[in-house]
């Protein structure tokens, strides 16, 4: 099923690759459409269909499997370079912080304070 599920990803990606969308002339009042860097996966696919002819031929699967665990390295690694994804601006409130303090203590103290192992 996983395998079946990457084998789609990279046949929709090659396509993607192998045949992108042209822009519309350019008409004066727009700039033309920039390039962006490729994912390491886009990167992957368009090697593969340059050197290993796919998705006509297909590497041995432990080849393939390789190539796709060294590319899901690179994708975390690429990941990791950007930044933590939740790094939006941290609010600092006080009230609720003392708030969740005291909640926590008071739920410690309940633990502590209960004793289950009376039998009815």
């Amino acid at each position: 099923m996983a395998r079946r599920l990457i084998l789609r990803l990279l046949h929709f990606l090659w396509l993607k690759t192998a045949f992108p969308l042209t822009p519309l002339p350019a008409s004066g009042s727009m700039p033309p459409v920039s390039t962006t860097t490729q994912t390491p996966l886009q990167q992957t696919v368009r090697w593969m269909a340059t050197h290993a002819r796919f998705p006509a031929q297909r590497l041995p699967e432990k080849a393939e499997l390789l190539v796709l665990i060294a590319t899901a390295a690179a994708t975390e690694e690429s990941n990791a370079a950007a930044g933590p994804v939740n790094a939006g601006p941290v609010v600092r409130n006080k009230i609720f912080a003392a708030q969740i303090r005291n909640y926590t203590a008071q739920r410690r103290r309940a633990h502590i304070n209960c004793d289950n192992s009376a039998k009815t």
